[in-house]
């Protein structure tokens, strides 16, 4: 997937970006609570589950913005990506660790979720953080916490600020609700 450099002396973002990213370090936090008891009972019937689905939703959403494809490369030049990739996290009930894995982005429902699945049953049972070798850096992230519910949760990642690609996803599976922190 190819990244593509922006040129920032004739973007229009340019003045944003340069007060955010070097007068105002910051970061921020939203909460936005979805009903998705349609999408759960519409899965359902489909006997398919919802985690893998939930990842192809925000992937999808992710992916049809510009904005939330922009990274720094190695060589601190802004850009964004064709396309991203979800990197997700899976957990090992046995021992009680979570895992990042990721799986490569397909705009086909079944065919993305076929794969989601298979990543998920092949490393389920991993004892280590990133089970799944050659992560593109094409990727952004998404975490689970399907046992609890709230309605606020901040993410603050201590880099230079230069973290560009949309902040963590957090899915709160048991309640019915996406929340995007």
């Amino acid at each position: 997937m190819s990244f593509n450099l922006i040129d920032i002396n004739n973007w229009a973002r340019k003045e944003y970006y340069n007060h955010y990213m070097h007068k105002v370090c910051c970061t921020y936090s939203v909460t936005c609570n979805i009903d998705i008891t349609g999408v759960r009972t519409a899965l359902k019937s489909m006997n398919k589950k919802i985690y893998p689905a939930q990842i192809y939703m925000l992937t999808t959403v992710v992916n049809q913005y510009q904005e939330f494809r922009m990274n720094i490369d190695t060589d601190g030049n802004l850009g964004y990506w064709d396309e991203l990739n979800p990197s997700y996290t899976i957990f090992n009930k046995e021992k009680e660790l979570f895992s990042s894995i990721w799986t490569i982005h397909s705009h086909s429902f079944i065919k993305f979720y076929e794969n989601c699945i298979s990543d998920i049953d092949c490393y389920s049972s991993a004892e280590n953080l990133m089970p799944k070798p050659d992560q593109p850096l094409n990727t952004f992230n998404i975490s689970s916490l399907p046992w609890t519910s709230f309605t606020g949760f901040n993410l603050n990642l201590y880099t230079d600020g230069s973290y560009l690609p949309p902040p963590y996803l957090l899915l709160v599976s048991l309640s019915s609700r996406i929340i995007r922190y």
